[in-house]
């Protein structure tokens, strides 16, 4: 009889989430997924063995959340995986006592090498233990060697996070890493569980609902489009609308404007050391002891 590990899935991506990472995950894990408002209700019914948080926008409600799991079952690892990201939010993530953290688009080998390791670690410890233990990689991208050359996926990822809004191409990249095309596709689809320009679409369209929302409407659909990489306004609405449901000038108008809505942990900080520092007292007050 296979026994399988629990996972809980914690959704604060606002409905904007890419399921192909979850749908990823391979035994023995069997996953369970909450939306962040019903999150701690689900799991004071019942603890998963691990708990994955997954961010869009990383808000103070939604760390203040990872913060209260963290307090109230702090054998349970967590792993962080995120859209938004700086060094900042990396730092806050190990102070906070994270498992691992991973910045999207995360591979999906990658991750399901932590889960493996992790499945490992929860067999090994036993249930009465609240030690656990860290991934041996300290960052995502930072693995070992092997298992065709997962360095080159890392930098692809890192490629696309950089340079989302430039002219990027399947052909061109796959040029500068000595592969063909079809060889660049496939191992782009094998890692990330999507076609690289799904993926690339993704990316400009979640960096483009940001943009829209801080603006308030002083940016034009013409100018946002743009900033994130589509050259074509129409080509931009189009996609735009398949992807949210709605105009980018309809998302602008009825998005909380930045005034109104809880600002970002990062606009908040105008200073690196002040805000670890208040984060980690934040931390400390949780009573984390791992």
């Amino acid at each position: 009889m296979t026994v399988h590990n629990r996972l809980g899935w914690i959704d604060c991506t606002d409905g904007n989430a890419a399921t192909a990472l979850m749908q990823a995950v391979q035994l023995p894990w069997a996953i369970q997924k909450w939306d962040a408002e019903n999150a701690l209700q689900a799991l004071s019914e019942r603890q998963p063995d691990a708990i994955v948080f997954d961010f869009c926008d990383a808000s103070k409600e939604n760390l203040r959340l990872l913060l209260t799991v963290k307090r109230r079952y702090p054998a349970i690892p967590i792993l962080m995986v995120t859209e938004e990201h700086s060094e900042t939010l990396a730092i806050w993530a190990f102070r906070a006592r994270v498992w691992n953290y991973f910045v999207k688009p995360v591979s999906i080998r990658e991750f399901n090498r932590n889960l493996t390791q992790l499945a490992k670690v929860i067999a090994a410890r036993g249930s009465s233990s609240r030690e656990i233990e860290r991934p041996s990689s300290t960052f995502p991208g930072q693995s070992d060697a092997g298992e065709n050359s997962p360095g080159v996926v890392d930098l692809i990822a890192e490629t696309m996070r950089r340079d989302y809004a430039r002219e990027l191409r399947a052909g061109d990249l796959a040029q500068s890493l000595k592969m063909s095309r079809f060889q660049f596709c496939r191992l782009f689809k094998r890692s990330f569980g999507c076609s690289f320009r799904t993926y690339l679409t993704r990316l400009r369209i979640g960096s483009a609902c940001r943009l829209l929302s801080k603006s308030g409407g002083a940016a034009s659909v013409t100018e946002v489009g743009l900033a994130v990489g589509f050259q074509d306004a129409s080509y931009f609405a189009r996609m735009f609308r398949q992807a949210t449901g709605e105009s980018p000038s309809t998302y602008a108008r009825t998005a909380v404007k930045p005034t109104d809505r809880e600002a970002s942990v990062f606009e908040e900080a105008d200073d690196m050391d002040e805000y670890i520092s208040g984060q980690t007292e934040l931390v400390s007050a949780t009573g984390s002891d791992y």
